[in-house]
C-alpha cells in the first residue's frame, strides 16, 4: 500500500471520528431540548410569574410561601462535564454571570478549577 493511500485513510478515519462526535453532541442536546420544551408544556396551563427554568437537580432552598432573599435562592448539583460558565448559560442565559457563580460559592470554590461533579452550588437570584 502506498504512503498516500495511507495518509488518506487516516484522514478518512479522523474524519469519522469528528462526525460521530458532532452527532453525540447533537443527540444530547436534543434531548435536552426535548425536556425543556415538555417542561414548558407541562407549565403552560398554569399562569405563573416568570422564573428561571430550572432543571430536575435544582431544589428550592426554602418552603415558605411567602417569597424572600433565602427562598430566591437555589441550589444546584453539579453533574460531570458542568463548567461555570455551562452553568452561568443555562440559568442566567449568559455565561458573563460565572464570576457571580464563584462568588456566591466562595467557600466549596477557590477557583473554576475546583468544581466537582457531586457538589452542591447556590445560584444567586437573576438579575
Amino acid at each position: 500500500m502506498s504512503s498516500a493511500a495511507r495518509v488518506s485513510i487516516v484522514v478518512l478515519m479522523v474524519l469519522l471520528v469528528v462526525i460521530s462526535r458532532l452527532i453525540e453532541a447533537e443527540i444530547v442536546r436534543g434531548r435536552h431540548a426535548t425536556a425543556q420544551s415538555q417542561s414548558r408544556e407541562a407549565s403552560a396551563d398554569t399562569p405563573t410569574r416568570p422564573t428561571m427554568e430550572h432543571p430536575p437537580s435544582l431544589k428550592a432552598v426554602s418552603n415558605q410561601s411567602q417569597p424572600t432573599a433565602a427562598a430566591a435562592r437555589s441550589r444546584y448539583l453539579v453533574r460531570k462535564g458542568d463548567t461555570l460558565t455551562g452553568i452561568s448559560k443555562r440559568f442566567y442565559g449568559t455565561t458573563v454571570r460565572w464570576k457571580d457563580l464563584l462568588a456566591a460559592n466562595r467557600r466549596v470554590l477557590s477557583s473554576p478549577r475546583d468544581l466537582r461533579a457531586g457538589q452542591t452550588l447556590s445560584l444567586p437570584p437573576p438579575k
